[in-house]
């Protein structure tokens, strides 16, 4: 399969020899900056694939490699964005996914992990939660005797 989405490579400089190469380069900076990009978005394909040439091969572009499964396995995969601000993280987008809804027969059976997973990505649920474990953990003046 061929690659088809790239991206620039802020930290890498070349003159680029060929006229739509140079064309290319300042159009994909221009509009996606450092953003990924697909061939397929810009108006030209056939001088694209000229310039992704080139600027590929003068280290100007990451490529960003197809990924296939095996054959017969299956993959799921969910993605969204997560902002890490000083009070915590925030999850923008996030999908609804209720786990009730799949079945695997494959389970995940190291405890690290498990507790990893549990934790919550929200952050007024994460501090509601330290909250209480702190209530927990400091003794009442009833209690200490």
């Amino acid at each position: 399969m061929r690659t088809t989405v790239y991206k620039r490579a802020i930290e890498t400089s070349y003159s680029l020899k060929l006229k739509n190469s140079r064309q290319f380069f300042h159009d994909i900076s221009e509009r996606y900056s450092t953003m990924p990009f697909s061939i397929a978005s810009l108006k030209d394909t056939t001088a694209a694939r000229v310039g992704v040439t080139e600027c590929v091969n003068h280290d100007l572009l990451r490529i960003y490699p197809v990924l296939t499964e095996k054959a017969g396995e299956f993959v799921a995969q969910f993605k969204t964005t997560v902002v890490l601000l000083g009070a915590g993280p925030l999850v923008l987008g996030e999908l609804p996914f209720d786990e009730t809804l799949y079945e695997s027969e494959h389970k995940i059976e190291d405890q690290e992990i498990l507790d990893l997973l549990a934790q919550s990505l929200d952050r007024k649920k994460a501090k509601k939660a330290a909250k209480s474990a702190k209530k927990e953990a400091v003794p009442s003046a009833g209690d200490a005797k």
